[in-house]
């Protein structure tokens, strides 16, 4: 049996979002693949994402 308790099993996610850098982050993304350019305004291009188990 298990001693790890499954409630906190997993990972956070935390999206920082870079407002300065949206412009230059969007026309790199579409010079280099217009596909990842997502159509949702609320989206946000320019971020940091920091991963935690």
């Amino acid at each position: 049996m298990s001693t790890r308790d499954t409630a906190t099993d997993g990972h956070h996610v935390l999206v920082v979002p870079a407002p300065r850098l949206e412009a230059f982050v969007l026309e790199r993304t579409r010079h280099y693949d217009d596909s990842f350019v997502s159509t949702d305004a609320a989206f946000v291009h320019a971020h940091i994402t920091l991963l935690a188990p």
